[in-house]
């Protein structure tokens, strides 16, 4: 008769999950969880964003969708999240930042207008960038960073 391995204590399961998700938000580069998503395949051939949707310098486009009178603009970029998110936490228009590691979401605002822009991690040095940008005056139909499913 065969015998079975131990069932494993939950606990430490418990306690070895918490600890990799406390871990992975930490330092600088792709966080352990982000790294562990592999190699990121090539960039695909991109179409043009609209000229006054601001996207994070190296994003390719691959979709834009009006609906009145928002805009939303999605691609791909070769960041972290984290990175995307460092790039944007100093400027002046910046009305809030939110930081998982594996997702960051940064809030513009200026005198006219209102942007969301969301990197969810792809692979471990990439990202999927969201950018949806509103008339100041339709800033309340937009994504609120750390209130929005993922």
């Amino acid at each position: 008769m065969a015998t079975r391995p131990p069932i494993p204590n939950p606990r430490r399961r418990v306690v070895a999950v918490v600890a990799a998700l406390l871990a992975g938000g930490c330092g600088g580069g792709p966080t352990a969880g982000v790294a562990d998503l592999g190699e990121c395949p090539p960039l695909p051939a991109g179409i043009t964003a609209p000229a006054d949707v601001e996207v994070p310098a190296g994003t390719v486009v691959t979709d834009v969708a009006h609906v009145d009178p928002l805009v939303q603009v999605t691609g791909l970029i070769d960041a972290t999240p984290v990175e995307v998110r460092d790039a944007y936490a100093d400027r002046a228009d910046v009305v809030h930042v939110e930081d998982e590691g594996f997702e960051a979401e940064v809030l513009l605002s200026t005198a006219t207008h209102r942007t969301y822009l969301r990197a969810q991690a792809r692979c471990a040095t990439g990202s999927v960038i969201t950018v949806v940008r509103a008339p100041e005056d339709a800033a309340g139909r937009l994504p609120v960073p750390g209130q929005v499913g993922g």
